[in-house]
């Protein structure tokens, strides 16, 4: 879902700011290539040290740093008419944003993402007794 929304924000959005700004579409590009940079930064981060922290927080956290607030900055700037022109349609999907990024706060299945699968142990090895061995036959 959040990815359908923010396709309003590169497919949209940044055209039309790109064409109004000054900087037209050298800015658009600056803009992308900093998205692009941050997120790879993000996912090195994460998968340096993603491991230790919780999934649902970091989860949570991660949508809700980079959901709504591009909607929000860019609904309440007047630096260009089209951008204000569209700010009902960027507070709208930023809202849905908003409760897309707060579901894993909401549904009790997205706790599952902290927990651990179960280690699976071998047929024939119990989990709480050490084996011992079989009687030998009597004389």
């Amino acid at each position: 879902m959040t990815n359908g929304l923010n396709q309003s924000w590169s497919s949209v959005l940044l055209p039309v700011h790109a064409r109004e700004d000054p900087g037209g579409p050298a800015t658009q590009g600056l803009l992308v290539a900093v998205f692009g940079g941050c997120a790879l930064a993000g996912a090195l981060l994460c998968g340096a040290v993603g491991e230790r922290l919780p999934r649902r927080a970091v989860f949570t956290a991660g949508f809700l740093v980079g959901g709504a607030p591009p909607y929000v900055v860019a609904a309440l700037t007047d630096t260009t008419a089209p951008l204000l022109a569209t700010a009902a349609t960027l507070l709208g999907i930023g809202t849905l944003s908003s409760l897309a990024t707060l579901a894993p706060l909401a549904f009790p299945t997205w706790r599952k993402m902290d927990s651990r699968p179960a280690p699976t142990v071998p047929e024939g090895i119990s989990r709480t007794e050490p084996s011992r061995p079989a009687p030998a036959p009597g004389p």
